[in-house]
């Protein structure tokens, strides 16, 4: 049930359709819970049964960039495992873990400040910003990506995520996180594997709190994983309680038909809208190129217009264009006059016609080169 519960959720549901990196970071979360659960299950805390979930949790570093920041929260959140029964467990995770990150280290060693450059465009901290100061931002930031309620009514609001129209989480889904989360509280704080796993919910959200988005469904994916594990006490105990009580049958029967409803909503929402983001994904790239290659012609891209650099190279190498056929002009340089120029961010330097577009991008023809701007007349 809980497999059919984390297939219906919008929001894992849309992120399985598209290739990103973080699609990974599931699985190997996942894997790290299984892991701990096993443990705990069987009650062998025994040292070399720590090693998968250090494993697990080496591979979410690798898996994702926000994974550099999740896997050692992750780490620190076995404490809730400690007991006389289990420091070694605890203990050999830790040094498993921190094995799996020499490689990490010496990379960073060799090429400084390149696994932090992502992380610099995309956080809110600066230099000037004192440890209080940033810490009192994160704190903000984490209590809005836990307004859980946005969700249910709507998600992310970029359209190569999510499509608009509908939640991301389904309400029935909430409720049941909600009641798992009450249930291990009041009835199975003892048990070690679901300390772990609501200490895991409680830090998923931190790494996206560091950035300058709120609600970023690729970013946040971990928190949604969690919110699906953490139903797995309130499904237990609706489908024990059901067994023996009407009530508890009328609220299975109300919540399957609330999730019903509310993915119907949503899968009809993704068939209608969802292939209509062709812009977000750029799917027009490949037919403004093949306009210029048919004819044996070449593309000429501005110095600074990285993002048409990348895309014109990629499809020239899966469609086997010599790379001679993509030309990155040098700063200031201006292509032949009637040849053809591909952009996006940049302008062009020179007077030219567009003649195509796909969304922000362009094709345009060289016509000639701007002319030279006089001096300034003297008196």
């Amino acid at each position: 049930m809980i497999v059919v519960l984390a297939g219906c959720t919008p929001w894992l549901f849309e992120l399985g359709r598209v290739a990103y990196e973080v699609s990974m970071v599931p699985l190997f979360l996942t894997l790290a819970l299984l892991g701990v659960e096993r443990a705990s299950r069987l009650g062998r805390w025994s040292p070399i049964t720590a090693l998968p979930v250090a494993a697990a949790l080496g591979a979410l570093t690798y898996a994702y960039a926000g994974g550099r920041a999740l896997a050692p929260l992750l780490a620190g959140a076995l404490v809730a495992l400690l007991g006389r029964e289990r420091w070694k467990w605890v203990l050999t995770a830790w040094l498993g873990f921190l094995a799996t990150q020499v490689p990490l280290l010496v990379y960073v060693r060799a090429h400084p400040g390149a696994l932090t450059r992502r992380f610099d465009a995309t956080t809110f901290v600066t230099d000037d910003m004192s440890a209080i100061g940033v810490a009192g931002k994160a704190i903000v930031n984490y209590l809005q990506d836990l307004q859980v309620w946005h969700y249910v009514v709507s998600g992310d609001v970029k359209p190569y995520i999510h499509t608009a129209g509908a939640g991301a989480l389904l309400g029935a889904s909430l409720a049941l996180s909600i009641g798992g989360v009450v249930l291990v509280l009041a009835r199975q704080r003892s048990d070690p594997f679901w300390r772990f796993a609501v200490a895991a919910l409680a830090v998923s959200p931190i790494p996206a709190a560091l950035t300058i988005d709120r609600f970023h469904a690729i970013r946040l994916v971990p928190f949604a994983v969690m919110l699906v594990v953490v139903a797995i006490p309130a499904v237990a105990f609706v489908i024990e309680a059901a067994s023996r009580a009407m009530w508890a049958r009328a609220l299975a029967l109300c919540l399957a038909v609330a999730a019903a409803i509310q993915f119907g909503l949503f899968v009809d929402n993704f068939q209608r809208n969802g292939p209509l983001r062709t812009s977000p994904f750029e799917a027009g790239v490949p037919e403004l190129l093949e306009r210029v290659w048919a004819d044996g012609g070449t593309v000429y891209i501005d110095y600074d217009d990285r993002a048409p650099q990348a895309l014109a190279r990629w499809y020239a190498l899966e469609r086997g264009i010599e790379e001679s056929r993509v030309v990155r002009l040098p700063d200031g340089g201006v292509p032949p006059v009637g040849a053809i120029a591909f952009g996006r961010d940049q302008e062009c330097d020179y007077i030219c016609g567009r003649f195509a577009e796909s969304g922000d991008y362009w094709l345009a023809r060289m016509i000639a080169q701007r002319p030279a701007e006089s001096d300034a007349p003297t008196s």
